[in-house]
């Protein structure tokens, strides 16, 4: 019969390897957690480059249009102006002989010998009308130009050569969101990591994909060039992450124009309002999030669709309620610091004083708030995170994300899977009671 103490040394040898068990799953989830954020980064930076190429593309496109449109424009004013010239001559010919065709008649009535004799000899025949100047009009030598499109046509609609991937059967989901199911194994007692290192599914090499026309697109000449992207995240970005903070959008605060999708991460604003808005939200197109911050550091990222958007911090005193000439009131007066990214430039903006900065590239933009230091930077991402400006103040009140955006424009915030609120901020940072 087996004693109490060979039991417990059964059981700790079991408590043991389950501890191990523990410990080691612990470890492939945090690799899980980690190569999971590269892919969304990594996919995130590839669709800028991605981005970027076809910009570059369709500006060229744009131009050699513009230039074949051209050059046929000026060939036929030529030819028309050539032909023109010629239908004068032509019908100052055709003048000269029916003048000449009618002085020939009056002479053949003409009763008089003496006359008749002398004005036959003064009248002389109108000169030899001469070949038709032929009009320089080369339809060949026009499409010659542009005919490197067909077969640039031809290998963009060339669906015999470039498979379906197998990701565009998949649901992405919400932006910012992956499905852990899609990149997990399947459940069961934790075994040695797969090939990829983690349990995770590897994708096949660049170098086994077929060349299709994405492939030639992205060889094209762009005007400039492209910075190599040498890991999914630069180091800067990286650090930026250890205080990420997921946020969501109050929809409260939101004006009546603005829809909220994506579980309160999107934003939409759109021409057709919805229902009365409520006593707490914008006149003007504005929307700040749920969270707030007093202390601490936190960082965050939002992605726009587009140019003129405004995004900010503002106390909670901010008013809702127009005013002055501007289309928004975030830096207009001293309880908000903005950023307002216009098409070819930006604007800091606080106090209702405005600092011109040199336009954004890309549509991925973070803001860094050190409340302990004082300090509210904002970032551009792509295609690589650098500072576009920072403010310096001591802040005393809780501060809101805030933001503002023109009709058509969407604005998502970015979420990261392990961000998560530090000890003690979990209360302060939630939505207005």
């Amino acid at each position: 019969m087996t004693t109490r103490r060979e039991w417990q040394a059964q059981l700790r040898a079991m408590l043991e390897v389950t501890q191990q068990q523990a410990t080691e799953a612990e470890s492939q989830l945090k690799e899980l957690q980690e190569q999971s954020s590269q892919i969304q980064s990594s996919a995130c930076t590839l669709a800028s480059v991605v981005s970027s190429k076809f910009s570059c593309l369709l500006q060229a496109l744009e131009m050699r249009r513009t230039l074949a449109l051209t050059d046929i424009e000026v060939a036929k004013t030529q030819a028309l102006t050539r032909a023109r010239d010629e239908e004068r001559r032509l019908r100052g010919h055709l003048e000269a002989l029916a003048h000449y065709d009618r002085r020939v008649r009056d002479l053949l009535e003409q009763s008089d010998d003496q006359t008749f004799l002398q004005e036959s000899q003064l009248l002389a025949p109108p000169g030899p009308l001469g070949p038709l100047a032929p009009l320089q009009w080369d339809e060949e030598q026009q499409l010659a130009g542009v005919e490197s499109l067909s077969r640039l046509y031809g290998l963009l609609l060339d669906e015999g050569s470039h498979p379906r991937a197998p990701a565009e059967a998949a649901d992405l989901g919400p932006v910012g969101k992956a499905d852990p199911r899609s990149l997990s194994t399947p459940p069961g007692p934790a075994g040695p990591p797969t090939a990829g290192g983690s349990g995770v599914r590897t994708l096949p090499p660049m170098s086994s994909l077929p060349v299709t026309a994405l492939t030639l697109l992205c060889l094209l000449e762009a005007p400039g060039p492209l910075a190599p992207v040498p890991s999914p995240v630069c180091p800067l970005r990286r650090k930026l992450w250890q205080n990420y903070r997921n946020l969501t959008f109050d929809p409260d605060s939101a004006n009546c124009h603005l829809y909220l999708s994506q579980q309160g991460q999107q934003v939409k604003h759109r021409h057709k309002p919805r229902d009365l808005a409520g006593p707490r939200s914008f006149q003007l197109w504005q929307v700040q999030c749920a969270q707030s911050f007093r202390n601490g550091r936190h960082y965050w990222e939002v992605r726009t669709s587009n140019h003129s958007v405004t995004l900010g911090v503002a106390y909670p005193e901010l008013s809702r309620h127009k005013q002055g000439p501007h289309t928004d009131n975030i830096g207009r007066g001293p309880s908000s610091w903005g950023l307002c990214v216009q098409e070819d430039r930006a604007q800091a903006w606080h106090n209702g004083e405005a600092r011109r900065l040199p336009g954004v590239s890309g549509q991925l933009l973070g803001m860094d708030l050190d409340l302990a230091s004082g300090r509210l930077t904002f970032y551009s991402l792509e295609p690589k995170a650098q500072p576009l400006h920072t403010f310096h103040a001591i802040f005393t009140q809780p501060l809101y994300p805030v933001f503002w955006l023109l009709e058509g424009r969407t604005l998502t915030l970015c979420h990261r899977p392990e961000a998560k609120l530090p000890p003690g901020l979990q209360e302060e940072a939630a939505g207005p009671s």
